[in-house]
């Protein structure tokens, strides 16, 4: 099983990326420092981890936003 995260959940392991939810800056991440942890150099905002719930969250309400905005 992968790492735990604070939450007790598996965390994703030591490669991957973080991405900005707002300005979708992305970024290499580094094993051992969480993505919230750092800021986005571009707008300031806490980077996610790419794939993370919180991060895919985001993505299927911009998705859905992006659709609805589509057929109006």
């Amino acid at each position: 099983m992968g790492k735990m995260t604070r939450t007790g959940g598996p965390g994703l392991g030591p490669g991957g990326f973080c991405v900005c939810p707002k300005c979708g800056f992305r970024k290499g991440h580094y094993p051992n420092l969480p993505c919230i942890e750092e800021k986005c150099p571009k707008c300031g905002a806490k980077l996610l981890r790419e794939g993370s719930e919180h991060h895919l969250k985001i993505a299927e309400k911009r998705s859905k936003k992006n659709e609805d905005s589509r057929s109006h």
